[in-house]
């Protein structure tokens, strides 16, 4: 009983930190999914889609133009919240049929978990809509290698 409490002790830190990191690349996966899928629809529909984010809840206008936005990007797709937390300076993008987006300025979403401390980041970029994938250091979004 004693060896297994103290594996259980040393242990639970490294998991601890292995699910927030866990947790909050899947966050960034689904927003980066989400918006991928929304610029696309709103070519293939020759219409204006629009995403917007307010907290851990994404949505969308018209509603349609993503079936699949309207939940949590804390959701781990099982029902349950992540416990990741969203925030940047990206509250709503709009994509155009011809894949130009609104807002004029560049604008970046950060995922982060109370169990690691990797801050991972989604950077938007004008004009096109490109999508950079990374983590925060030193106050920057750096590409992590995997986007």
């Amino acid at each position: 009983m004693t060896i297994s409490t103290i594996v259980a002790a040393v242990s639970f830190p490294s998991l601890a930190g292995f699910w927030g990191d866990y947790a909050t690349r899947l966050a960034q996966t689904n927003a980066h999914a989400q918006l991928l899928i929304l610029k696309r629809e709103a070519q293939r529909t020759n219409r204006t889609c629009q995403v917007t984010f307010s907290g851990n809840q994404a949505t969308v206008n018209p509603a349609d133009c993503l079936v699949s936005m309207g939940r949590s990007l804390s959701d781990s797709g099982w029902g349950s919240d992540l416990g990741v937390t969203v925030s940047g300076t990206l509250s709503s993008v709009t994509f155009s049929p011809l894949a130009t987006i609104t807002p004029s300025s560049n604008g970046t979403l950060r995922f982060g978990h109370a169990w690691t401390n990797t801050t991972r980041c989604l950077v938007l970029s004008q004009p096109l809509g490109v999508i950079r994938l990374g983590t925060i250091q030193q106050n920057a979004c750096v590409k992590d290698g995997r986007s």
